[in-house]
């Protein structure tokens, strides 16, 4: 019999594959597969010349358990290899709505939860170049909708896309790109540079402020 049987699941399809026999007057091998562990087994195809088989024949969501035989130049028959399942599913879409927004060196992104109940979470990329070049960023899945990257230096710009990968680890394609550059806090020069009024700031661009006698300055 057929050892090392291995069944991978893709979108739409289980990919098979097995060790080659040693027997010098084999001829070929026959698939067979189940909805059900352990038999009964109907087979889905003969004189496979190699030892692998692409299986298209499925359905996303269903469990298929397949065994291989091999057959010699004398119409001999193995029995059953050891039996490996999988489940076919179908690609992630692709995150959708991903902004990103710039703080003092990092960037937080946030985008839409994705709609498929098999999400087990997200991959993060980002680049140093618009469309191209992308890095993942993140070590475990993320497991919710958003995420602070703080491994980035202030004034340069941030190329980012998300990811979507299944409990199966289907990978989806990337989202569309957004971008940002982290800025630091700004020092103003109000004329109350010497203590106690030398911690001014103007919040990246909000400049209301508020004067209290006896206080430092503070920005609203």
């Amino acid at each position: 019999a057929p050892t090392g049987l291995l069944a991978s699941a893709g979108d739409g399809l289980v990919g098979l594959d097995w060790t080659d026999n040693a027997e010098a007057d084999l001829a070929s091998y026959s698939v067979s597969r189940s909805l059900t562990s352990g038999a009964p087994y109907a087979q889905i195809a003969t004189s496979v010349s190699t030892s692998n088989y692409t299986n298209t024949t499925v359905t996303n969501g269903t469990t298929y358990y397949y065994v291989v035989t091999a057959v010699d130049l004398g119409a001999n028959e193995s029995g059953y290899s050891t039996e490996d399942s999988a489940t076919p599913d179908a690609t992630p879409a692709a995150p959708t709505g991903l902004v990103a927004t710039a703080g003092d060196y990092q960037v937080s992104l946030a985008w839409d939860d994705n709609a498929e109940g098999d999400i087990a979470g997200y991959n993060v990329y980002r680049s140093l170049t618009s469309g191209s070049g992308y890095a993942k960023v993140n070590g475990s899945l993320v497991v919710i909708s958003d995420f602070t990257d703080t491994g980035v230096t202030n004034n340069v710009t941030y190329y980012d896309v998300v990811t979507a990968v299944d409990l199966i680890s289907n990978e989806s394609g990337y989202s569309t790109e957004d971008s940002a550059t982290p800025t630091g806090l700004t020092l103003l020069s109000d004329g109350f540079e010497g203590s106690p009024w030398d911690a001014n700031w103007d919040d990246n661009g909000i400049t209301t402020w508020t004067q209290r006698s006896n206080q430092f300055h503070s920005g609203i």
